[in-house]
Formats: structure tokens, sequence, C-alpha cells
């Protein structure tokens, strides 16, 4: 009888513990686990370094602790100069007594730091002759390559061509739509994010035209259709949701650029989460023109946001260097690619890169690069993943 009695209690006791397992949080591939209840973490704040958060805890040994937290890290730091703000970050070997993380409260939403890129890639067509794709094609890889940035927008690729990067840049994913059926013919306007560091909450496709949910359709005087591509994506770390719209807008018919906009911003107005959004593309207009003045809504007496670019952002009243520039040295356009955020977004850098590989350009259009700070904004479908790719 004793014997049945401690083989029950056995059973019970490993009942509870299996119980108590079963009902822990679960691990997924967006979070850290914490094997060790006594482990030591932080809330990266903005501003922070690495090297900084390190002299700030452990003091001495600078290199050799960062390397510390770097390989305790592994999940979520691939570099000391790749930390955002709200990541939660392990600081291995700290004394009990210390506790970093009441230093940083994860109740105040914390900025997302984005680096974002506009890059019309120019379509492949036999028309370039020795400016083709295929002559350019790793200029154009060696451009995105370089820039690192984490959020992309392309114009102009077709489906061959974004198969192609996507083929050369394997950290990140891409949606893209064609423009002449919303599958794969025709151009796009194709959005890459870093797969590492976004979830890809929600995706699109409209046409500027009367009917924008129909393929193909264009109705506003251009040759061509017109098309936005959208995607709501959810930073891993601070759970902060974006949206990323990329336009492409006609080159000739000022009807269809006016219309345009005023579709865009109402589809901006009636977005599905009020979360911060970055606006990029090839506009095929200056910052002067009526439409982008429309698009600015300087006096406010539009429905949507005061948007502005993000030149205009850090240099207001200077004149805009030209992007577009026809596979020659000097720019023979002016700045008719442009990112945009709303105004109470905050821009930290925005440059224009000029550079070109063994003598060639990349594209006729020269890339645009801005660094944003999103304000803090945690989304309410942020456990939604979805897949998409071209």
């Amino acid at each position: 009888m004793n014997g049945i009695m401690v083989l029950m209690k056995s059973a019970i006791v490993i009942l509870v513990v299996f119980s108590g397992y079963t009902q822990a949080n679960p691990v997924s591939d967006d979070s850290i686990a914490f094997g060790d209840t006594d482990q030591q973490f932080y809330i990266v704040q903005a501003g922070d370094t690495l090297t900084a958060i390190t002299r700030r805890f452990y003091g001495q040994n600078i290199t050799s602790n960062i390397q510390r937290i770097l390989e305790a890290n592994r999940s979520v730091l691939q570099s000391a100069d790749k930390i955002y703000p709200g990541q939660k970050i392990i600081l291995p070997g700290l004394p009990a007594h210390i506790k970093p993380e009441k230093i940083a409260s994860t109740s105040l939403p914390q900025p997302c730091l984005v680096k974002a890129m506009t890059f019309n890639i120019r379509v492949d067509t036999l028309l370039d002759g020795l400016n083709g794709w295929s002559s350019r094609r790793q200029s154009v890889i060696n451009a995105l390559t370089v820039n690192g940035a984490d959020v992309i927008g392309l114009q102009e690729g077709l489906y061959h061509q974004v198969d192609q990067i996507q083929q050369a840049l394997p950290l990140y994913r891409n949606y893209a739509a064609g423009r002449n059926d919303g599958n794969q013919k025709g151009e796009s306007c194709a959005i890459f994010y870093r797969k590492d560091r976004f979830i890809l909450d929600d995706f699109g496709t409209f046409w500027f035209s009367d009917t924008p949910s129909i393929p193909g359709s264009k109705d506003w005087g251009n040759l061509w259709p017109r098309i936005c591509s959208w995607v709501h994506l959810i930073d891993k770390c601070s759970r902060t949701g974006f949206y990323v719209y990329n336009v492409h807008l006609d080159n000739f018919s000022q009807n269809s650029r006016t219309k345009s906009i005023e579709l865009l911003t109402k589809r901006i107005v009636v977005r599905k989460e009020p979360d911060p959004f970055i606006l990029m593309g090839d506009f095929n207009m200056e910052e002067h023109n009526s439409a982008m003045l429309y698009l600015q809504n300087v006096s406010h007496q539009k429905s949507h946001p005061r948007i502005m670019t993000a030149w205009q952002s850090l240099h207001s009243g200077q004149l805009a260097p030209g992007t577009r520039r026809h596979f020659i040295a000097n720019p023979s356009g002016g700045k008719i690619d442009h990112i945009a955020v709303e105004k109470n977004t905050r821009v930290l850098e925005v440059n224009i890169d000029r550079h070109k590989l063994k003598g060639k350009y990349p594209s006729d259009h020269f890339p645009v690069v801005a660094t944003i700070s999103l304000p803090g904004k945690s989304t309410a479908n942020s456990q939604r993943v979805v897949s998409a790719k071209f």
C-alpha cells in the first residue's frame, strides 16, 4: 500500500511539473528564450549604442564585453552597430544587484529607426544598348547592398529583375505586383524588407484610375498603368507597426499625377491601422509641382495629414539636387524621386547616392536614402503573419 502511495505521489508531482511547463508562454522565432531566470537584460533606448551600454554597465574591458553581449544575443544582434530602440538584449555576467531592466520601462512606446531607400532601377529594355540591364545589374545590386537599407522601394522592375535582385539579397523578402495584371506582367513597385527585422502583416496594390482595384486600369491621361504597392510591417523588437507606400507616377500627364496624389492621400487616410507611414517612389515631379503641394498639405485644408519629403524636413528652403540623370554624370532633371513622411515623424538623415561601379551608373535615376525615427506605436495585429512575393 505504501508503495502504491509513493507511486501516486510521484505521478502527481510529475503531472504538476508537466502542467506548469505546458502553461508557459511558447517561444517563437520572434522572441528570446531566457532559460536562466537570473539572467540580466536591458531594453535598448533611443540614442543607445552598444559601446555606451557596455561602458555603462561593465565599466571596463569594453571590447571583450561587447563580444560577450554579441555572443549572448546572436539571435537578435548581427553586429555592434545594428541595435534598435525597443530591442531586449541579454547582458551576461552582471552582478545580481544590478537590475538594468529597471532602468528602461517597457510601458513607454519606443521609437523605431528605419533606413529607407527608393530607387528607380530602370526597366530592362533593348533601347538602352550598352546601358542595358545585363551590363548594370551588378551595379544595382551593389548599390542596394552597400546602402543596407531596412526597407527598399524599387520602381520599374520587371518580374525577372525583381527575382534576380531577390536571389542576390537573401537577407530580404519582397512584395511586388506587375502593373499590367497584378501578378507578373509589366513593371512593378517592388518593396523589399529585412526579414530579420520585420513581419509582413498586410499588403496590396491599387491602380491610379477610376477603378483602382482593377489590374491594368488607366483613365487619367497616362499611357501606361500606374500603381502604388504597399505593405504593413511590424518591427519584431519594438512591435511598432508602420506602412510603406511605393509609387511610380506618370511622366507625361499632369492630370494623371494630380488625380493619383488625390487617390493616394485618400488611401493613406483610410488605412486599417493608425500607424505611421513612409511614402516613397518616383513621383516624376519636383516638390514645387502643384500635385506635390497638394500632397504636402501645408495649409492643413485637406483631410490627409501634413506630409513632408525627407529633404524638406532637413533642408527646408534649400534647392534639392536632381535625381534623374539619363546615365550621365550630371543630373539632367530635377529631384523627382522622394521619400516622404508625416510632419511629426523625425528624419535623421537623407542622402542621394551618386556612386557608380566600374565606371557605370546603376540606373538613369539616383537612389535616395533616408534614416527615419518612427514614433513608437504598438500595432494591434502584431501576431498576424502573411507571406507575399512577386
